[in-house]
């Protein structure tokens, strides 16, 4: 008869463990927000995991950029349990514009299984407003080193 207290570990109570590494594929966004005066932005993505921030390379003249870009985060904190997502607009003359934000809990991941999510854009408008501003279609998964 088998032994039942021989349970197996849930993957998801070792998901979130220092030492895992976090993989961050950007794919592409959509319907974003024109910021230069010609009706395209020029955007580019980063990427925050605690106090380790990537960035994508910048698209020129787009509101429809497609990175297909991947991005490797070390988990060095377990409290750390969301990865933001920042648009923004490259300006050669200017500091950038912000193009809208968006996040996504980590913990919800399992190990080692790729989770592919499409993330509302969203930017404050003013106090209290928020507006939506495109989406964002990524691709997170979590391993073990």
């Amino acid at each position: 008869q088998p032994d039942t207290a021989d349970v197996k570990e849930e993957p998801s109570t070792v998901t979130l463990s220092v030492g895992n590494m976090l993989h961050v594929e950007v794919c592409e966004a959509n319907g974003l927000r024109a910021a230069d005066p010609w009706g395209t932005s020029d955007p580019y993505c980063k990427v925050t995991l605690g106090s380790n921030t990537q960035s994508t390379s910048v698209k020129t003249k787009t509101l429809s950029p497609q990175w297909n870009q991947s991005f490797t985060f070390p988990m060095e904190d377990v409290t750390v349990t969301t990865v933001a997502f920042q648009l923004w607009d490259s300006d050669l003359r200017s500091s950038d514009d912000l193009l809208g934000e968006c996040s996504y809990d980590i913990s919800a991941l399992l190990l080692g299984i790729a989770s592919e999510v499409t993330l509302p854009v969203s930017m404050q408008y003013n106090r209290d407003e928020m507006v939506n501003s495109g989406q964002l279609k990524v691709v997170l998964k979590i391993v073990q080193p």
